[in-house]
């Protein structure tokens, strides 16, 4: 049986796709953001004012422990189904998220121009998980973003056997 939290999952996410096939959220600035706004405690809470200063503290706390343990830290940013499958490009939570990543010196990535460039719609299971495509996408993206931030070094190539 499935538990109380699960059920009012199921049940929000229920509520949404309605929400979804209503609005014009593809063509449409407003009815994407009434989209994200019906969605606010889920991936909705990206576009709410009052969710980044709790981001913004996660930022800094990830910019003192980078600092103090010596090591280099990234920002990555996941988009939803919403923002992949639009005609319209809404990336204003990438955009707040990419500001605050730099005023802390931190590389940032945003997955959307990846995901809508080489995977386009159809490769979301749900509002925000990926099918194969999807991952094959991100991690090539993930990758080249490493590589070229140098927070990856390149595989070694195999030495040849010496000569007897």
């Amino acid at each position: 049986a499935a538990s109380p939290c699960d059920r009012e999952r199921l049940a929000l996410a229920r509520s949404l796709n309605a929400e979804a096939d209503r609005l014009a959220w593809r063509t449409d600035p407003g009815a994407f953001r009434k989209l994200a706004q019906a969605a606010a405690f889920d991936w909705g809470v990206a576009w709410r004012a009052d969710s980044w200063p709790r981001i913004e503290a996660g930022l800094d706390r990830l910019s003192a422990l980078a600092r103090a343990h010596g090591f280099r830290a990234a920002v990555l940013a996941f988009p939803v189904v919403y923002q992949v499958e639009a005609e319209i490009v809404e990336r204003s939570p990438q955009e707040a998220l990419a500001q605050r990543a730099a005023s802390r010196e931190l590389p940032f990535l945003d997955l959307l121009p990846a995901l809508r460039r080489d995977a386009g719609p159809g490769v979301f299971l749900d509002q925000c998980h990926l099918d194969a495509r999807g991952h094959e996408v991100v991690s090539q993206a993930v990758r080249d973003f490493l590589l070229r931030e140098g927070l990856l070094s390149p595989p070694s190539r195999p030495s040849a056997p010496a000569a007897s």
